[in-house]
């Protein structure tokens, strides 16, 4: 089964969006529960929304898992996913 999340990924300004993240990565917290398929948005031309393909393993069908959302010079953030939700994230940046 495939789970498809959509992640809007912006470095925090206080309690405000900051500028979009476009060099974001993505990574499972529990890697034997599913495997990312494949991302698609971000980069030079893009928007910092991002589609995660994640295909989960059979016998977990149905759970929730945690995806953890990364970019360079920022705080990786985590949450739990259900498919098909989408999400907006907001990156502390590091000093």
């Amino acid at each position: 089964m495939i789970y498809t999340v959509w992640v809007a990924v912006y470095e925090k300004n206080g309690l405000k969006r900051g500028p979009g993240l476009l060099d974001a990565f993505f990574a499972l917290t529990e890697p034997w529960v599913a495997d990312i398929d494949s991302v698609s948005g971000g980069g030079p031309l893009g928007q910092p929304v991002y589609k995660v393909a994640i295909s989960i393993h059979p016998r977990f069908e149905g759970s929730i898992f945690g995806l953890e959302v990364l970019a360079p010079r920022h705080y990786p953030q985590r949450f739990l996913v259900p498919d098909g939700q989408s999400f907006e994230v907001r990156l502390d940046r590091m000093p």
